[in-house]
């Protein structure tokens, strides 16, 4: 039953979150990636993340129980938590080849002050990761994807305060933790 499902969704939904996922990522062939690695873990759902009246035995239901809008729904949290990874991951690379072409050709920086500059790019990267899943979805819709609030706000379907709240919170959890590491100031 779950498989006639899932292909009644990708059937259904498939170009429509295509659509949905191209205008977040800007190229249509990483826009299918998404869409179909999001279907993969669909289909993958974890089982014993349903609540307890859902999943009991003697009903044989997981995500099977399941109403198809419920599983498009999952489907879209799925492929949109795929495009923030994409995002964090590419704003890492790139930000690591951007401090790579700021140093001049004839001064190539040392062995170790290129592992340095990687080992803080990858403090970042943790500490960026440290933060409350909401939270780090607004820091990196903002400061990665260059969203403003209100497009965060529509996106994540939150307040605007609530925005401010959130990119406050990660702003002052990145200088504490930073400081705390003796990397502040940059």
């Amino acid at each position: 039953m779950l498989r006639q499902q899932l292909t009644d969704l990708w059937n259904n939904y498939s170009t429509e979150l295509h659509r949905f996922i191209c205008k977040r990522v800007q190229n249509e062939d990483e826009a299918w990636d998404i869409v179909q690695e999001a279907m993969t873990r669909l289909a993958q759902y974890p089982k014993d993340s349903e609540p307890a009246e859902q999943n009991h035995p003697s009903s044989g239901s997981s995500v099977v129980s399941q109403q198809p809008e419920n599983l498009r729904a999952l489907w879209y949290r799925i492929a949109g938590n795929l495009v923030i990874d994409q995002g964090r991951r590419q704003s890492v690379r790139m930000a690591y080849v951007c401090s790579q072409k700021q140093l001049e050709p004839a001064v190539q920086a040392a062995p170790d002050q290129q592992l340095s500059a990687r080992q803080h790019l990858e403090l970042l990267q943790q500490i960026v990761d440290e933060l409350p899943d909401k939270c780090r979805q607004v820091f990196i819709l903002r400061k990665y994807h260059d969203y403003d609030q209100q497009q965060i706000a529509d996106e994540l379907a939150i307040s605007r305060r609530m925005v401010e709240k959130h990119l406050q919170k990660a702003l002052k959890h990145c200088r504490t933790r930073l400081k705390a590491l003796g990397a502040w100031p940059p």
